[in-house]
């Protein structure tokens, strides 16, 4: 081998280390963006209702001490934890947008949640896809459900009469 492929070589490792900086560095070095705007003092009482349904004071003075203890609270800021109040709202959003379907059982057990349609999606489209109408046609679950009248009735699914035309109906 000559010496101008020594130093071809060499530039090229060289090379191949500079390339190898610059990934670790990218990889050591992530940008995270996170709006740092606190929703308490971001929105007006009137916005902050309509956007959580709850006033801010029901949810900084009632309903997140309730939950304090269930949530985990990060000792650090490694991962970039999110606030106790921060994961309150994120929820209380959630389900006041509609965007989920949850059926409870007679002590209050979850027997199903569906939080995969969106917020225009019918509720009976939802329980129609969902595994509990399978479990209650299958027969794995006994019992009855009670649903608004945008169901339909089914052995299994009570639902109101909206226009009774007999006793039996209106009782």
């Amino acid at each position: 081998m000559d010496e101008d492929n020594f130093d071809d070589f060499f530039d090229y490792l060289d090379h191949l280390e500079v390339i190898e900086a610059h990934r670790r560095r990218d990889r050591l070095f992530k940008r995270y963006i996170r709006d740092g705007e606190n929703p308490l003092e971001f929105y007006e009482d009137v916005e902050f209702r309509k956007r959580y349904r709850f006033s801010k004071h029901v949810v900084t003075n009632v309903i997140l001490p309730l939950i304090l203890d269930g949530l985990q609270i990060g000792i650090n800021n490694r991962g970039l934890p999110v606030s106790p109040l921060i994961k309150l709202l994120i929820c209380l959003r959630f389900y006041a947008t509609g965007n989920f379907q949850l059926v409870a059982g007679p002590r209050m057990e979850i027997l199903d949640i569906v939080v995969r349609h969106s917020g225009s999606t019918h509720d009976s489209v939802i329980f129609d896809r969902s595994a509990v109408r399978v479990r209650f046609e299958q027969g794995q679950i006994r019992g009855l459900l009670l649903g608004d009248n945008g169901y339909a009735c089914r052995p299994y699914l009570l639902t109101p009469v909206i226009y009774p035309t007999t006793q039996q109906e209106e009782n």
